[in-house]
């Protein structure tokens, strides 16, 4: 038996073994046989508020402020909903820690509802331009990112995994939700040419300041020239932003537009 072979067995006696420990039952009421019932996934609260990543100043789009643009070669994270909501909190845990793979459906549901919103923040029609006040529907283009203004070509890339992660936990969750993602808005994604070529500790056991050092220069493109094309940068989590932001160096290097992080919640 080869290694790769040994590996998927394991990985099945571990999921089967969790199945047995975890029986299916939803993560907010405990109604059996779903992880999260509808009742309990309308409750997650999806977000309204855009402001800077980095000082929390308000805005319209969630972009970097001016002042701190210059610090970050992300244009900016929209964040989907709140991880301070205990449910969602342990949603999340459970779909990266415990194994459960399944949670990737609501979790996907999520962002694609939180994008579709910004979304139509920017969206104008033929009945938004009457009424005599075409200038005022014109002016939220001001602060529309160009990833929106072009989203049907925008290319959607998940923050990857290194190898010997990926093996351990058996997934990307990162992957499997912007696979979800992608189908949703029929986007391209390519989920093979940015990769992690140093293994880094766990993110969430570090500092900020740890944090950046840990993921400096982890990443490497191998794909084509990106030729100006705007990106949708998908991962589960984001705390500081530097995973995301050390992937758009990257992806930048190699001639990306806008680079744009979403995500589930901040943590």
């Amino acid at each position: 038996m080869n290694i790769w072979r040994l590996r998927n067995h394991v990985r099945y006696g571990r999921d089967f073994i969790l199945d047995i420990l975890f029986p299916i039952s939803c993560l907010g009421c405990s109604q059996e046989n779903i992880w999260l019932c509808p009742r309990c996934f309308r409750s997650l609260p999806i977000n309204s508020r855009h402001s800077c990543p980095q000082c929390g100043q308000a805005n319209k789009n969630s972009a970097y402020c001016p002042k701190c643009s210059n610090n970050f070669y992300l244009n900016g994270i929209w964040v989907a909903s709140d991880y301070n909501n205990p449910l969602l909190a342990n949603t999340i845990k459970k779909f990266k820690y415990s194994f459960i793979k399944d949670l990737q459906r609501p979790l996907a549901l999520l962002l694609a509802i939180y994008l579709r919103q910004v979304l139509n923040q920017f969206r104008l029609t033929n009945q938004n331009l009457t009424g005599g006040k075409i200038w005022k529907k014109f002016s939220r283009l001001d602060s529309c990112p160009k990833l929106i203004l072009n989203f049907s070509e925008t290319l959607v890339i998940n923050v990857p995994l290194h190898k010997k992660r990926f093996q351990w936990r058996g997934f990307n969750q990162a992957k499997l939700l912007t696979d979800s993602l992608s189908q949703r808005f029929f986007l391209d994604q390519d989920s093979d040419n940015l990769i992690r070529k140093k293994h880094t500790k766990a993110q969430a056991k570090l500092n900020k300041q740890e944090r950046q050092s840990n993921v400096l220069d982890s990443f490497a493109w191998t794909g084509h020239d990106l030729d100006g094309r705007h990106i949708l940068l998908i991962d589960d989590v984001a705390s500081t932003g530097s995973t995301l932001n050390e992937c758009a160096k990257t992806l930048k290097k190699n001639n990306a537009g806008e680079v744009w992080g979403l995500v589930v919640a901040r943590g």
